[in-house]
C-alpha cells in the first residue's frame, strides 16, 4: 500500500475475508514496519477501526480488463456497503502488453494508490526490500483476524521479507498445468490417428514439422525458456531457481548443486 489514507487500508483489511483471492499482494509506506503512528494509541496499541468517513480504495492488478468487469465491480462494492465498511474499490488494470514497463513505475512515480497485486514474478522480494510496501505484522491480525487465522505458516513465511509481513497471501489454491498443445491438422498428416501421449511422440511431431513445414518452429520458446524443457525437467524430478528456468538442481541430492540447463546433457539432449 502506498502512502496515503490509512482508513482505506483498514477497510480493505477488514474485508479481506471476502476479497483475499484478489489481494495476493499489497504494500505501503516503507519497510521495517514504520509509518503506522496514525493507527496507534498513545500506549502504542492499534486503534479500533473507524469507518465513519467513506473512502475509495484504489488497487492495481495485472491483466487485460475483462468484459463485464463493471458488473463485477458494482456487485463487489455493494457487498462492501452491505458489510458496513463504508468504502468502495476502484480496480485499475495493467494489460499484459504493458505491465513489464508500467508496473515498476507504480512504485517510483509517486502516484497515490492503496493496493497492488504482487508475486514473485513481479519482483515482490526486491520491491519489499526497497520499501515499496508497508509491514502488516500487527495490522493483519488486528483488522483481518478471520483471514489471518486461515493463513498457513508456510504462506505467511513466503510473504515475509526480513521479518516483515508485506502481503496478504491468497486463500485461493491454484496450480499451473502444463501439457502439449499442437496442430491437429499437422498431426493428421503424420497419421490419421496420431496423438501426442509421450516424449517419443513429441519428437516424432517436431521432426515432421521441421522436415515438412520449415516456415514453422517445432517448439515454441520465449525469454524464460521453452515450456517443453520446463515440463520435461520437472517430470524428471528436478527443481528450478525461481525467476530463471535455466538454473536447475536435484532436490534428492544430499548437497544439491545448481547447474544451468545445458549441463544436464542426459536429461535434455533431445530438447536443446
Amino acid at each position: 500500500m502506498k502512502k496515503g489514507t490509512w482508513r482505506k487500508m483498514l477497510c480493505v483489511l477488514l474485508s479481506a475475508m471476502f476479497v483475499v483471492a484478489m489481494f495476493t499482494g499489497c504494500g505501503g509506506s516503507g519497510g521495517s514496519g514504520g509509518g503506522t503512528s496514525s493507527l496507534t494509541n498513545a500506549d502504542g496499541s492499534l486503534k479500533d477501526l473507524d469507518t465513519s468517513e467513506e473512502v475509495e480504495i484504489v488497487m492495481y492488478v495485472i491483466s487485460d480488463r475483462p468484459a463485464g468487469q463493471d458488473v463485477v465491480d458494482a456487485n463487489f462494492n455493494q457487498v462492501l456497503k452491505d458489510k458496513g465498511l463504508n468504502c468502495t474499490l476502484k480496480v485499475n488494470w495493467i494489460g499484459w502488453a504493458e505491465y513489464a514497463n508500467k508496473y515498476p513505475l507504480l512504485f517510483s512515480s509517486g502516484e497515490a494508490f492503496d493496493l497492488a497485486y504482487c508475486a514473485t514474478w513481479l519482483n515482490f522480494s526486491d520491491l519489499a526490500r526497497k520499501g515499496a510496501f508497508m509491514s502488516l505484522n500487527d495490522l493483519l491480525p488486528k483488522y483481518a483476524p478471520k483471514n489471518y487465522a486461515q493463513q498457513s505458516q508456510t504462506a505467511l513465511a513466503q510473504a515475509t521479507i526480513d521479518g516483515q509481513l508485506y502481503a496478504v497471501p491468497t486463500l485461493l489454491a491454484t496450480y499451473t498445468a502444463y501439457g502439449a498443445m499442437y496442430r491437429g491438422d499437422i498431426a493428421a498428416e503424420i497419421s490419421p490417428d496420431f496423438k501426442i501421449n509421450n516424449w517419443e511422440d513429441v519428437e516424432t511431431y517436431c521432426d515432421y514439422v521441421k522436415a515438412n513445414h520449415p516456415e514453422m518452429e517445432p517448439i515454441d520458446e520465449y525469454s524464460m525458456g521453452p515450456e517443453l524443457n520446463f515440463t520435461y525437467m520437472k517430470n524428471a524430478g528436478y527443481h528450478y531457481i525461481d525467476g530463471s528456468r535455466y538454473l536447475w538442481y536435484d532436490p534428492a541430492d544430499e548437497h544439491p548443486t545448481v547447474k544451468p540447463l545445458y549441463e544436464y546433457e542426459a536429461e535434455t539432449a533431445d530438447f536443446l
